[in-house]
């Protein structure tokens, strides 16, 4: 009899013990949510109404039901990588786009728990304990929905030329078309540019083959202006040698006597006469070239 009553009492007192194990251990184990995290637990009767923030929590203890698991949310700034091709009216063409987009769950209650609501989470291989809202689904979810008629309503204020013209003007429009479109979303765009931009092909060798004609006139402009130089330099000094050439007779005029001026004019006679060139004289005044 006392044995049965020793190992009743064991059985007891081992009982007692798992039981207090299972309370304070297992799963009612103390977990750690990193910075940029929020978490929920997720019991049998769904997700928990509070969030927890960055720290250390306990889960419940489960020795008398299904163990919680931790669901970890990051509300961190994530960035991606979105390309696509987007069709502008204006032009008739397609033309591609690649967004380089930051974007984050907005810190209030209410985004958090509408991204919980929304988006499962899949179990860490970590850790069988707890599972993750992945930032694909997220942005899967709440963002890539949106934002490619965003970008495509706003890109078709414009036209291809009018949007090589002035890409940062455009880029600003489109960022601020797609804030608003996410407005009452729980995701917040922290920046949006445009990584990569592709025009058509046709756009780009209209514009090759305009830059050409543009340089050849500018190079035949630059000739035509180097040749307008010269020219107006070589009559400047034409003017200048027949400005210098009317003085000179001026002072030659003005400084010959009389007797020196007849002796030139029969000087010039006697010549013309070796040459057998006519001249006629009248009065003070010598015609040349009479057979003209």
């Amino acid at each position: 009899v006392f044995i049965k009553k020793m190992k009743r009492n064991i059985l007891k007192v081992m009982g007692v013990a798992l039981a207090t194990s299972m309370l304070f251990t297992g799963c009612g184990e103390k977990v750690l949510i990193e910075n940029g995290e929020v978490a929920k637990q997720l019991t049998t009767s769904g997700l928990e109404k509070g969030i927890s923030s960055s720290g250390a929590i306990r889960l419940d203890a489960c020795w008398t039901s299904a163990c919680p698991k931790l669901v970890r949310l990051a509300v961190a700034e994530n960035s991606i990588l979105v390309p696509g091709k987007f069709f502008i009216k204006k032009s008739d063409l397609e033309m591609e786009l690649e967004i380089a987009l930051q974007y984050g769950v907005k810190r209030d209650e209410a985004s958090i728990n509408s991204v919980f609501d929304r988006v499962k989470g899949i179990q860490d291989p970590a850790n069988k304990r707890q599972l993750i809202i992945e930032e694909e689904k997220v942005f899967n979810t709440f963002v890539k929905p949106i934002l490619r008629d965003s970008v495509r309503i706003a890109l078709n204020n414009y036209s291809i030329d009018e949007i090589i013209a002035n890409l940062a003007e455009v880029r600003t429009y489109v960022e601020s078309e797609v804030r608003k479109s996410l407005k009452e979303s729980p995701i917040k765009i922290v920046n949006l540019t445009f990584s990569k931009v592709s025009y058509p092909e046709s756009v780009m060798k209209a514009k090759e083959d305009f830059a050409k004609i543009n340089l050849e006139k500018a190079t035949k402009i630059r000739a035509m202006a180097a040749e307008l130089e010269i020219m107006a330099a070589e009559l400047k000094l034409k003017k200048a040698r027949a400005k210098m050439a009317v003085e000179v007779d001026e002072i030659i005029s003005k400084r010959m006597n009389p007797n020196l001026e007849k002796y030139m004019i029969l000087d010039a006679i006697n010549k013309s006469a070796e040459n057998g060139t006519p001249w006629a004289i009248t009065g003070d005044v010598v015609f040349r070239d009479l057979k003209k």
